[in-house]
């Protein structure tokens, strides 16, 4: 993915170059930084990437609107499993790359922290 001898700076674009919010441009450049990673150590093998959102708003059902918002641009029904929460999860191109959004609901109704 990277040429022998290239930094990863020459491909991976600078934030400033990224019309989103200086926290968002960052994740989106170590998630560059982490495939060029991948890309110049074959010798390590391939890892399993999880993008994970806990999602915690004022209430529970906000919450689950987030979960059902994500699991629609996702393409994917979201689940209650007892324990786990309310969830949304797909895989990306490879079973090694994942995204998931949960939901918790504390034992008393409110939200978990």
């Amino acid at each position: 993915m990277t040429d022998a001898g290239e930094s990863v700076s020459r491909w991976v674009p600078p934030v400033g170059m990224l019309d989103v919010a200086p926290e968002r441009a960052a994740v989106i450049r170590g998630l560059f930084e982490l495939a060029a990673f991948v890309a110049d150590h074959p010798q390590l093998g391939l890892p399993f990437v999880e993008a994970a959102w806990l999602v915690c708003e004022e209430s529970f059902s906000a919450d689950m609107r987030i979960v059902e918002a994500a699991g629609e641009a996702l393409g994917v029904m979201p689940a209650l499993a007892p324990g786990a929460g309310y969830s949304v999860r797909t895989r990306f191109a490879s079973p090694r790359v994942s995204v998931r959004f949960t939901a918790h609901p504390t034992p008393t109704g409110g939200v978990g922290r």
